[in-house]
């Protein structure tokens, strides 16, 4: 029964994930910690897979988790006939000024902690966030997979992949590719690993931070399910506060 084959997979990278990555999810709870205690703020950003959606303002899970993202949009309009010109200048990385911009106009501040979910990691946007963050100090922690990313180029000019470019890496074992079942009559593999790997270490991450704060003397706040009565209210008004240090 492959649902059967699949669910067996994933207890093995659970177990997997046990062995090989808890001290480092450990390491990277206290670095978040140290930084809330003190502070400072948890960023997230995720190249679209499951990360943001998982952990953000879920019901459950810690509100002071916030999605780090940005957009960029040009309103000039030219002829079609006009759009095939020569660049103003052709040595102007617009990725690389773009992912500058978005840090130095956001909320990252030196001490803060960004988590960097991306399976491949060699995405220039991604690396040079990373870059990016470091350079102004905010720690940074990767979540990849070192076997995927190091048989990839990277598109980033230094030439580095994500998991090069951390404070603190952790691997979310997936393999080139991220299917990791082979079926009969497909040319790839079917069901990707880094999603709920990623997902799985994220709330491991969380647990820790729960617990190392707990032990501080600090109680990071929950969020409630906005499906119960008084859920949504009850949010907003801690977010809109400073409770113990932490806030939100």
């Amino acid at each position: 029964m492959l649902a059967k084959q699949l669910l067996d997979n994933f207890r093995v990278q659970f177990d997997q994930l046990e062995k090989e990555q808890l001290g480092r999810i450990d390491q990277a709870a206290a670095m978040v910690a140290d930084s809330l205690l003190n502070g400072g703020a948890w960023h997230v950003h995720d190249t679209g897979h499951i990360i943001n959606h998982e952990l953000i303002y879920r019901a459950g899970g810690l509100m002071c988790i916030k999605a780090f993202s940005w957009a960029f949009t040009v309103n000039d309009d030219v002829p079609a006939c006009r759009k095939g010109r020569p660049a103003a200048d052709p040595d102007y990385n617009v990725g690389l000024e773009t992912v500058r911009l978005a840090v130095r106009a956001s909320n990252v501040r030196a001490d803060d902690v960004m988590v960097i979910g991306s399976v491949s990691g060699r995405k220039l946007a991604t690396v040079e966030l990373a870059l990016e963050c470091r350079r102004i100090g905010c720690k940074v922690i990767v979540i990849s997979s070192q076997s995927y990313s190091s048989q990839v180029e990277s598109l980033h000019p230094s030439g580095k992949r994500l998991y090069e470019c951390a404070d603190l890496f952790i691997d979310n074992q997936a393999p080139l590719g991220d299917g990791h079942i082979q079926l009969k009559g497909y040319d790839v593999p079917a069901f990707p690993l880094s999603g709920i790997n990623a997902a799985m270490i994220m709330w491991m991450m969380v647990a820790q931070v729960i617990e190392k704060m707990q032990a501080q003397g600090k109680m990071p706040q929950i969020c409630k399910s906005v499906n119960i009565n008084d859920g949504s209210e009850r949010n907003r008004s801690l977010a809109a506060e400073i409770v113990d240090v932490i806030g939100y």
